[in-house]
């Protein structure tokens, strides 16, 4: 009689302990799916924090909690860490064809669609839950490369299917901003924004685009929104300076710019703005300084070109200014034509030539992010243009970025482990 009461007691411990042991696990599961869902909505912070949550709860290695944290990565665009947790995934068991997919995403958000294209139709007839994040990918290498037409045609089924996800209007409002059409580019981030109040990035795309239209009063209610937030991010105080600056509040803007510098000792915005508030200031031999250190960072810029000759011709140096006023004359002509090349460009996506044309012209007056599009958009479908690869890797070398062609090879995870 006492042996079966011990028996029952030790069998209501054993079942107590199995039975908390899977709430634990059920606790930790309900953070990764709610991980997930962080992640559809780009709340990628709050996504790590719960992924960290996860990991206390369910100790050890978890394939899940690494494919999320790659895929976290992969929309960083921090691709050694992308790297490195994908193939902790892999290891950790995690399906080798899921994982296939992910990479087929990063490429194809690096703008490699040489070597993904072919698979868009088949992740998109077979999704997996993951239609936005595959439309997301897509359309972003579209974008890098100025594949307009593409990347709008993409956006209409996504926004369709999606009709609640900031992301499709926000990156339709990107195309209207590289097309020029400020006023689309505002109506589509404010629509963002309606759908997603709390994502910072979107909001700062918005103040960008007003301060740009010089509509200074709707651009500093926004920013109102983003300090009252704690948002100190390079890009907030950046527009905090050129609101104070539009307003004619210059000291404010010079404070901005100066604790700008203290974070970012090489930012150009400041040091450009500060070129500039001494320029008002009448310091004119700050100004020049200024103006020449910058000159030789960048010699291509036409815009630090136009600073130099401004702060030259306020110093008396009229002769020297001269000549760097007539190269801006040049280069604003040069880029005048540039638009004209890029409209046509949009009609014929397959005239690699014209493509060429427009990449080479921005890199010659210091115009490298744009022209890096351009470019990697003719080496993408023509890997033979030795005068595009060039000049696509002093794009990168001048952006301080990693030549994403590096990606094939960085992302060849090793499948063939035994989990």
């Amino acid at each position: 009689m006492k042996m079966n009461a011990a028996r029952r007691w030790l069998m209501l411990a054993a079942a107590l302990i199995v039975a908390a042991t899977g709430a634990v696990q059920g606790i930790g599961m309900c953070c990764l799916v709610h991980a997930r869902s962080l992640i559809q909505t780009n709340l990628l912070d709050d996504s790590a924090g719960w992924l960290d949550f996860a990991e206390i709860i369910l100790p050890g290695s978890n394939a899940e909690t690494e494919f999320l944290r790659a895929r976290i990565a992969r929309k960083r665009e921090q691709m050694g860490e992308f790297r490195r947790h994908l193939q902790q995934a892999l290891d950790g068991g995690y399906p080798a064809e899921l994982a296939q997919r992910e990479q087929w995403l990063a490429l194809a958000q690096q703008g490699q669609l040489n070597r993904v294209e072919q698979h868009l139709s088949s992740l998109l007839t077979d999704p997996r839950s993951d239609a936005a994040e595959i439309c997301s990918a897509y359309v972003t290498g579209y974008l890098r490369l100025f594949r307009f037409p593409e990347a709008l045609g993409l956006l209409g089924a996504w926004e369709k299917d999606f009709p609640e996800s900031p992301e499709p209007p926000f990156l339709r409002g990107r195309i209207s901003e590289y097309q020029g059409d400020l006023k689309e580019a505002i109506a589509a981030y404010e629509r963002a924004v309606e759908l997603a109040p709390a994502q910072r990035d979107i909001r700062r795309r918005l103040v960008a685009m007003l301060i740009k239209s010089r509509l200074t009063q709707q651009a500093a209610a926004h920013l109102q929104v983003l300090v009252s937030t704690g948002d100190s991010e390079l890009e907030t105080l950046e527009a905090l300076a050129e609101c104070r600056w539009q307003e004619g509040n210059l000291e404010a803007a010079g404070t901005i710019w100066n604790q700008m510098l203290q974070f970012d000792p090489e930012n150009l915005r400041a040091k450009t703005g500060l070129t500039e508030y001494d320029l008002n200031q009448r310091r004119f031999a700050e100004a020049l300084a200024r103006a020449r250190s910058l000159h030789l960072e960048l010699p291509e810029d036409y815009s630090v070109r136009y600073l130099l000759a401004r702060a030259l011709q306020a110093s008396g140096e009229t002769r020297a200014a001269s000549v760097l006023f007539d190269e801006v004359q040049l280069a604003e002509r040069e880029l005048a034509a540039v638009s004209e090349w890029i409209e046509k460009a949009q009609g014929d996506p397959d005239d690699l030539d014209l493509r060429l044309k427009i990449g080479l012209t921005l890199v010659k007056h210091g115009q490298f992010s744009e022209a890096a599009g351009w470019l990697r958009s003719v080496v993408d479908r023509s890997s033979g243009r030795s005068d595009a690869q060039n000049a696509l890797a002093k794009c990168y070398t001048r952006l301080g970025l990693t030549e994403p062609v590096e990606l094939d090879r960085e992302t060849t995870l090793d499948q063939g482990r035994e989990p």
